[in-house]
């Protein structure tokens, strides 16, 4: 087996049940039987390995962006599912090259580091319309339809306002998501009104942008701990920047900190002095309201 280009991952001894695999002695036929079975895992190295838990950043990149284009060009409902995403991903990286083991778990974290959304267990960018118009609950997808009919139709709405209405139209359904979180992934927090609004077309275009949510993946990435390399000051701060310009203001006052200010120069210090300002102003504020949004670009 190595010499067949094959390594030993391990090896395992069994005790045989049936005793088989007999070997022949001498003319009267006297024979030996084996009682054990030994097993050999093997793998030949053919291209990169990767993690079936945690992708490799390489190879976590090839995956988001196959799911971008892929999302990006509205598939029926049925191309949407965590199933079928994987068999995208392991296309994706054979064809660039991988050795492939992709778990169900790696897609999904990729899905949401890009900041996608799950509703009824299919996946959808950011940005994307996901429900028809309907005045009937039956599911998560309707019950964001509801909502959107209300807001169209009434303008909109304080969040202590939807909930009685919310609850007696959604009685009896099971619904994985709150209200607060149906709001923050397909509406818009208007922060001085405090009420949740449509977004509107160009919006939901910035959400959808591919090179922007590369931008909210690496992000997230950096912030779990998986970004797989090293940031300079320079590369902080504009993370930093970024995270502010998408909403995500915990996550400025993660980054921001870090950044060794002597090592910028005075434009971006500056700037970055402003956006920790205003990231921490903005928590407090949404803190006091007890409101929950997920950024919008």
């Amino acid at each position: 087996a190595v010499a067949a280009g094959f390594e030993v991952v391990n090896a395992l001894q069994l005790d045989k049940v049936q005793l088989t695999f007999k070997g022949v002695k001498g003319d009267k036929g006297e024979e030996d039987v084996t009682n054990k079975d030994v097993i050999l895992n093997l793998q030949k190295p053919l291209g990169r390995p990767i993690n079936g838990f945690r992708l490799a950043p390489d190879a976590e990149a090839v995956v988001a962006e196959a799911i971008l284009a892929h999302l990006g060009g509205g598939p029926p409902a049925d191309e949407r599912g965590l199933q079928a995403l994987q068999g995208l991903a392991i296309r994706a990286l054979l064809n660039q090259g991988y050795q492939v083991e992709v778990s169900w778990r790696s897609v999904s974290d990729t899905l949401r580091d890009l900041g996608c959304k799950q509703v009824d267990g299919r996946w959808y960018l950011p940005g994307e319309d996901v429900a028809g118009a309907t005045f009937e609950i039956r599911d998560e997808a309707s019950a964001i339809g509801w909502l959107r009919q209300v807001i169209e139709q009434q303008g909109p709405q304080r969040l202590g306002t939807l909930i009685p209405r919310f609850q007696e139209a959604s009685a009896g359904v099971v619904i994985r998501k709150e209200l607060r979180e149906l709001l923050a992934e397909n509406f818009v927090l208007d922060a001085p009104t405090n009420t949740w609004r449509l977004p509107t077309p160009q919006e939901r275009e910035r959400l959808n942008d591919a090179k922007a949510l590369g931008q909210r993946r690496e992000i997230r990435r950096w912030l779990a701990g998986k970004a797989g390399r090293h940031y300079d000051d320079v590369e902080l701060a504009e993370l930093a920047l970024a995270a502010f310009g998408f909403g995500l203001h915990e996550a400025v006052l993660a980054i921001a900190p870090l950044v060794r200010a002597e090592a910028l120069p005075d434009s971006t210090r500056n700037e970055l002095d402003q956006v920790q300002v205003i990231a921490r102003m903005k928590l407090e504020a949404s803190r006091e309201a007890g409101a929950v949004q997920l950024p919008m670009l």
